[in-house]
Order: C-alpha cells, then sequence, then structure tokens
C-alpha cells in the first residue's frame, strides 16, 4: 500500500533535470514501493510512457534531427532512417530544399528513368518501423550529398543517467504517468491515481504549448516547385521580408 500524504510533488525538483534513476526513484519513493519486482515494473511503465509522450502532438521538436546519405549513379532510390521524413534538401548543387511529390505524380513525369541529372523532386516510395525508401528525379548521375530534416526513431531510457529529450522544466510528467499506472492499480487509490492522471495531463499542455510558442516566428508561404516550372502557383508576397 502506499502512504497517501506522500506527494511527488515533494520529491520532483521543477526545472532540474531528472534521469532514469531519480525518475524511478521518485515513483517508488511516493508509493513506499521497495522491491526489485516494483523497480522493474515502473521502469518499464516510464519507458511506455516516454515514448507515448514522444509519440503525442506537437512533440516532433524533441525528437527532430538531420541525417545524410549519398545518392549513386544509376539508382533512383535511398533509404533514410528515421520514423518520418520533414525535408530533403541539397547544399552543395541546388542550395535548396528538393520538392516532395506523391509517387504517383513521379513516375507520370518519368516511368521508364530515363531522365537523369541532379534529383530536384523525391517521393516517398515505401515506410518501414524505423525507415523510409525515397525515389528521386531525376535518377542521379553521380555520388551526391543530400540532407534529411527527419523524426528520429523514438527511444527507451536504458541506463541511470539517461534523460528524457524534452525539457527538463517538463521531466515530472512520466513521474506522474507512472504514479497513475501504479496508482489504479491498488485498492481505494483510484482517486489519489485521477489526480496524478490530471497532473499529467496538464503538463502535457503546458509541454504542447511550451515548445509551439515563439514571439518572433514569421511564416510565408513558399512554392518550392515553381522554381523549376513545376508549379501554376504565384504567390504575390513570396518575396517580402
Amino acid at each position: 500500500m502506499c502512504d497517501d500524504k506522500r506527494d511527488t510533488r515533494r520529491l520532483v525538483f521543477f526545472g532540474e533535470s531528472m534521469t532514469f534513476l531519480e525518475i524511478q526513484d521518485a515513483v517508488m519513493d511516493s508509493l513506499n514501493l521497495t522491491s526489485d519486482d516494483a523497480r522493474e515494473r515502473v521502469k518499464n511503465t516510464i519507458n511506455r510512457k516516454y515514448r507515448e509522450v514522444q509519440s503525442s502532438v506537437r512533440m516532433d521538436l524533441t525528437r527532430r534531427t538531420t541525417v545524410s546519405g549519398q545518392t549513386a549513379s544509376g539508382v533512383s532510390t535511398m533509404v533514410v532512417s528515421g520514423a518520418k521524413i520533414f525535408d530533403v534538401y541539397d547544399k552543395d548543387n541546388l542550395k535548396t530544399t528538393l520538392g516532395q511529390v506523391s509517387l504517383t505524380q513521379l513516375r507520370n513525369m518519368d516511368a521508364p528513368q530515363e531522365v537523369v541529372g541532379i534529383p530536384y523532386i523525391w517521393a516517398e516510395a515505401n515506410r518501414v518501423a524505423e525507415s523510409t525508401t525515397i525515389e528521386l528525379f531525376p535518377q542521379p548521375t553521380a555520388a551526391n550529398w543530400l540532407y534529411f530534416d527527419v523524426l528520429d526513431n523514438a527511444t527507451d531510457l536504458s541506463d541511470d543517467a539517461d534523460e528524457p529529450t524534452f525539457p527538463a522544466d517538463f521531466h515530472d510528467i512520466l513521474v506522474e504517468a507512472a504514479r497513475y499506472e501504479e496508482l489504479r492499480k491498488m485498492d481505494k487509490m483510484m482517486p489519489l491515481a485521477q489526480e496524478s492522471f490530471g497532473r499529467f495531463k496538464e503538463r502535457m499542455s503546458d509541454l504542447r504549448y511550451f515548445l509551439a510558442k515563439s514571439a518572433y516566428l514569421k511564416q510565408k508561404t513558399y512554392d518550392s516547385y515553381a522554381d523549376y516550372g513545376l508549379s501554376a502557383k504565384i504567390w504575390p508576397y513570396a518575396n517580402m521580408g
């Protein structure tokens, strides 16, 4: 049984990063859990909730990264590691992003794959658990570097010193999430479980807002296909600062 007078808010220092071990200890201490079996269960729960947080809405910034790869002469496909591709760009030759089209559009442009040159268009051909195969147009004739802004594959916390990838101010989210899962299994603890769940949802909302807000971001519409004569769209304000 847990001591309902104890509260994880007394055990977590908001604004400070927490390691995997510290998150475990905060959960176990608040619930008077001491056994090795309980610790293993809490570790698994933390990681399950960590993946839930990583994959939730507006959390892509915490997993965004850049990977690179070389094209091969005569090969129009590339395999890119990551859960999702946001952008493909060529900073050596074209010095801009490549336009994205559907695979059907790409096929309509050059089904026999007879056009060769420096790729300036790409399409998703296949997506599996941890990578995406893309197809390029035109077919490369040399080994050139391309760079990819991707959503990195979700990870688990494994070593005691590992820290969650999202901002330290919100590491307590995992404490509340794991407390909820433990409390709801205990007799007569559903009110406390619901309290922890409420704090978890509130803190998740705070985190999404924290990642989304910007006092300076200025967005404008840009049609990258127009550079290559592939779009009839004209954005009259595209060149305004």
